[in-house]
């Protein structure tokens, strides 16, 4: 499949260099409690590293023609800058809000970068030193300890104990990277690291048993309910007409100003007659989904942006397959949410065998949309080159997924006045 450059632009002078695709993730780091610290956002571009101006360009295509504010909302953007971008980034026509830059701190710390560091932190900028050994070592590392704020270790590099003990005492945060499941964040946690970065929310903790609790259980109950293909726009009013919490989210999502419908929706039913059944059904699956109140936030957010990035990379595809992809992204991460194996989950519920062999099987025209929504998720670059889905496609779609599911998130959180 032919590669469509996400900022392609006609009549580009001749012997000028292609402008790349850029493609800007993000992975939450959260602290012991799984609360939110912020999101470090993951760079991928052909020339991210090779020459002042390509970094220069795309710190710009970052920080100012996308705007880190649609990746991270309030929260705090951390993003890694090779050394010989320090000097760009402290000319950017931006100021350091909820911004903190990470730099490499495994090679001395040069006079030179010393001064890049002071720059930012007068620009409002917060830093973070990746891999720095104690801070101790020489007075040019004592120096940058007392410019940051953070310090960063992936777990594959941790040091011991020791190191990171005499980093916070110095006041910095320290944060594991690389924690992809729940035997890295007890190590990290047993080193004393203070917030935790990777892949481990995604992934299901072993159960004993598939017991589960009342609320998870009522949120089986009703994706059962609203999933039988022979309930209409009357059943699916009569179903969620019972739980005014969720009609009221449902109504509010609907009708805002984010979607901007020409008619106010007046009622479940109204809603289920204009927008469709199944329409309707992904918005009572994602807001029954984003109410579970013992689930970390980031994993029902990640689950949201699986099912909108989905949904948006089905496009060229039926109708009916868009509404699948969505359902294939939201649900690939109900065992991790509902804390028992995905495959007894299912079988409760009446699902589409595309939407079953997508999930279970990793089959299917559903499967191959989840790939590149993983390689997005994980930072994996090869993975998402290899993908048959063009990766700036993958660029836009995850950028408005986010943005998406943050808006969701908002409105399924919002009680009534």
């Amino acid at each position: 499949m032919t590669r469509v450059a996400a900022n392609a632009v006609k009549n580009v002078p001749e012997g000028a260099a292609p402008i790349q695709t850029v493609v800007i993730t993000r992975q939450p780091i959260v602290d012991a409690q799984q609360e939110l610290i912020g999101y470090d956002l993951l760079v991928h571009s052909a020339d991210w590293h090779n020459g002042i101006e390509n970094i220069e360009r795309n710190l710009v295509h970052a920080f100012v023609d996308l705007g880190i504010d649609r990746l991270v909302g309030a929260a705090e953007a951390f993003m890694r800058l090779p050394r010989l971008s320090l000097v760009v980034a402290t000319a950017l026509p931006v100021t350091g809000h909820r911004a903190v830059i990470s730099i490499d701190a495994s090679e001395p710390i040069d006079e030179q970068t010393l001064v890049e560091m002071a720059t930012l932190r007068r620009n409002g900028f917060r830093i973070a030193l990746e891999n720095p050994p104690r801070p101790d070592v020489d007075e040019n590392m004592q120096r940058a300890v007392g410019l940051s704020q953070f310090a960063k270790f992936a777990m594959t590099n941790a040091p011991d104990s020791s190191v990171i003990d005499a980093l916070r005492l110095r006041g910095l945060k320290v944060i594991a990277t690389g924690i992809d499941t729940q035997m890295d964040l007890r190590r990290a946690a047993a080193l004393g690291c203070d917030g935790f970065q990777g892949y481990f929310l995604c992934q299901p903790e072993a159960v004993l048993g598939t017991r589960l609790r009342e609320n998870k259980l009522s949120v089986l109950r009703l994706l059962a309910a609203i999933e039988d293909p022979s309930k209409g726009p009357v059943e699916l009013d009569a179903i969620i007409r019972t739980d005014a919490a969720l009609s009221y989210k449902v109504l509010r999502c609907v009708n805002s100003a984010y979607f901007a419908l020409p008619v106010r929706v007046r009622s479940i039913l109204h809603a289920t007659v204009y927008l469709g059944v199944n329409r309707i059904r992904n918005w009572i699956r994602m807001l029954a989904i984003s109410g579970l109140d013992d689930c970390p936030t980031e994993l029902l957010k990640f689950a949201l942006i699986r099912g909108r990035m989905c949904e948006l990379l089905a496009a060229g595809l039926p109708n009916d397959q868009r509404e699948m992809a969505f359902t294939v992204g939201l649900f690939s991460l109900l065992d991790a949410m509902l804390g028992a194996p995905l495959e007894d989950l299912l079988s409760h519920i009446p699902l589409t065998d595309e939407i079953r062999d997508a999930l279970l099987l990793k089959t299917g025209q559903l499967a191959g949309l989840l790939e590149p929504v993983y390689a997005c998720e994980r930072g994996d670059w090869a993975l998402l080159q290899t993908s048959s889905v063009p990766t700036a496609l993958c660029a836009t779609a995850y950028v408005d997924a986010v943005a998406w599911a943050e808006h969701v998130f908002e409105a399924g959180d919002a009680e009534p006045a």
